[in-house]
């Protein structure tokens, strides 16, 4: 596997994220394990604080240059029905936020010139 660079991913890339959330330093990694571009990728968590997390991404042209983005994020905690607890009330609604302001800048970028700034190498 090959740690992804800033930008597109690539099959089993692996990236890593770090932060602070909830005043807690965080690390998550994920390998990229299926890949087919442009329609689907699924990344797995390596390491971080879940006990299981994977993500699907999904895009398919619905009409005539309109394309559906579906993600599709699933995750276990640790600490048994604690953990369960904390996450529904907690992480789930913490999620669902991130994904909202995800989908929006995708669409701001997809909609507007910034995404050519990912594609710079592909440019003539």
């Amino acid at each position: 596997m090959q740690r992804a660079q800033e930008g597109c991913v690539r099959d089993r890339d692996t990236i890593l994220w770090r932060g602070w959330k909830f005043g807690l330093p965080q690390e998550h990694e994920s390998a990229i394990e299926a890949f087919d571009p442009p329609r689907f990728f699924r990344d797995r968590m390596l390491t971080g604080r879940f006990a299981e997390f994977e993500h699907d991404h999904g895009l398919e042209e619905v009409r005539d240059g309109i394309v559906e983005l579906r993600d599709e994020v699933r995750f276990t905690m640790r600490w048994g029905w604690i953990g369960a607890w904390i996450g529904s009330l907690i992480l789930v609604p913490h999620v669902r936020g991130l994904m909202s302001q995800r989908f929006e800048r995708i669409k701001q970028l997809a909609e507007g010139e910034g995404w050519r700034a990912y594609f710079r190498d592909q440019q003539s």
